[in-house]
């Protein structure tokens, strides 16, 4: 076969190792985790225990609520609750700490048995079955799958059980208040459950579509790397990278359609929100009647907050779109005349997005910071110290090994703030002809804002910027501001214009100004 042909085959498709069903993954935890039953039963109590403490703020702020209300009110009569507030959060933090300390104990053995299990099942396979799936997959299973698995047990998990805690306490809360806000409470219930029942079926299915995906895909790379020398004398090396593109490929077309279906869950999950209205509809007739106080509605209105209010992060797709990343389903999105589709793979040096969720990886500060640039294009150490201090980072520069210290999961901890800097000295280095700041400096606290925003002014400076943003005091700065509701442009013109047309952005404006003090935040 010559290597033209190679070059235009279709790839094939790789076997794969067998998967397990749900019903055999759950006899094997069941068996796995019956060893650390007590230290699993310890975990749980703490965990509930530390749901008790989330309680105490909206019952507490209640009482206060009444309190106030109360002829003749002191600072003595609002004292109690008060202390109780401000003792509930560092215990409740510490009781969380130590739940995730418990989990972690019973995750870490667990899965390091989990690896040798798989490892051994694999050896154990029929002849030729490993050996036809690839290194690769086997690499995959006993590395990312493990890894997904303690971060299941060791995390999530406990948010699982912290919300069910949370559950258990507070629907018995808010019937305590009064029994019609409890039943305005529960009025939710039922459109959650039709979102999990929609969930549910569709996602265990793409889950293990991803990860078996992903396994291929690996094993893709790890041919190529260890065949390279017989490629490269073969002249197939065109034909591999043909090949590993379609696996990224089908990797990326598998991930978004996670994303997608996520996004839609949540999206079903904020139409039940509207029970909080419920709750507070039912309590203004309640208080007008004198059958419970207002101090009661708004301790149920927070625990119904706190009970529902959904924490998981919705995966944004307008910054995605605008970066390429995600093809437009409906209308076109163009740069300079020319539609973001047709440029393909040439549109990524040229418009570089960065948002709220900095992706660190476990390299040194240097290498984290020039990723992305090519050789000598933008990584000299001038260039690159240049930058950092353009970028107000100079702490950096005062890491225990300046620029190669390296950061990540096993290096130097980076801060919230301290990963956003990074990014941005990142996007200054890559030095694109447009950015997209998806919320960069929202983490940022009031010592760090400056700082930040000082940063992002070095990166826009001299180039196409589009910057999504809920902090008016950026948006103010801007040539054109969008406003969206709903997913769709309801406002378009520049601060002065918008704040004059009395319209959504204006009462934003208004509200922010008041809630700062200035127009300033």
């Amino acid at each position: 076969m010559s290597s033209q042909n190679v070059q235009t085959a279709t790839p094939p498709t790789l076997p794969t190792l067998p998967t397990a069903t749900g019903a055999q993954a759950r006899r094997f935890f069941r068996a796995r985790l019956r060893p650390y039953r007590g230290t699993a039963l310890a975990a749980g109590l703490v965990t509930l225990a530390a749901g008790g403490c989330v309680m105490v703020p909206p019952l507490a702020t209640g009482r206060i609520v009444d309190r106030l209300g109360a002829p003749g009110v002191s600072f003595g009569d609002v004292l109690a609750p008060l202390a109780l507030i401000l003792a509930s959060l560092p215990v409740g933090a510490v009781l969380s700490w130590w739940a995730r300390v418990l989990f972690a104990r019973v995750a870490e053995p667990t899965v390091a048995t989990l690896r040798e299990d798989v490892l051994a099942h694999a050896l154990d396979l029929a002849p030729g079955v490993t050996e036809k799936a690839g290194t690769g997959e086997l690499v995959s299973r006993v590395g990312d799958d493990s890894r997904l698995i303690f971060t299941a047990v060791a995390t999530v998990l406990p948010q699982v059980l912290s919300a069910l805690a949370l559950l258990v306490l507070a629907v018995p809360g808010l019937f305590g208040l009064h029994w019609a806000l409890g039943l305005a409470g529960l009025v939710g219930v039922p459109m959650y459950a039709a979102s999990l029942r929609w969930y549910l079926p569709r996602s265990a299915p793409l889950y293990r579509a991803e990860r078996e995906i992903l396994s291929r895909r690996t094993t893709r790379f790890l041919d190529g790397a260890t065949g390279r020398d017989a490629l490269i004398s073969q002249g197939w090396e065109d034909a591999e990278v043909t090949r590993l593109d379609a696996a990224s490929d089908e990797s990326r077309r598998v991930q978004d359609d996670v994303g997608r279906m996520l996004t839609r869950y949540f999206q079903r999950n904020h139409l039940a929100e509207f029970a909080v209205t419920a709750v507070i509809l039912v309590g203004f007739v309640l208080v007008d009647a004198s059958w419970t106080t207002v101090g009661a509605v708004t301790a149920a209105a927070l625990l119904y907050h706190r009970l529902f209010n959904p924490t998981a992060e919705v995966i944004g797709t307008f910054d995605r779109i605008l970066a390429g990343i995600v093809p437009v389903q409906q209308g076109s999105v163009t740069l300079d005349g020319i539609d973001l589709d047709a440029l393909g793979t040439a549109l990524r040096p040229t418009v570089v997005l960065a948002s709220q969720r900095t992706d660190l990886f476990a390299a040194t500060m240097r290498q984290n910071l020039t990723l992305g640039a090519g050789e000598g294009d933008g990584t000299e150490d001038a260039t690159v110290e240049d930058a950092v201090r353009a970028c107000g980072a100079d702490w950096m520069l005062d890491l225990p090994e300046g620029l190669d210290t390296r950061v990540g999961d096993d290096g130097h901890h980076l801060t919230a703030h301290q990963a956003q800097h990074l990014a941005l000295v990142r996007l200054l280095l890559l030095d694109p002809g447009y950015v997209v700041l998806d919320e960069a400096t929202a983490e940022d606290g009031s010592s760090n804002s400056r700082v930040l925003n000082r940063a992002s002014a070095q990166v826009i400076a001299g180039r196409g910027a589009l910057v999504i943003a809920h902090r008016l005091s950026q948006a103010r700065l801007a040539d054109r501001i969008l406003v969206m509701d709903a997913g769709r442009i309801v406002e378009d013109g520049t601060h002065d214009s918008l704040v004059a047309a009395g319209g959504r952005y204006a009462t934003l404006w208004a509200a922010w100004t008041r809630g700062n003090g200035r127009g300033e935040g």
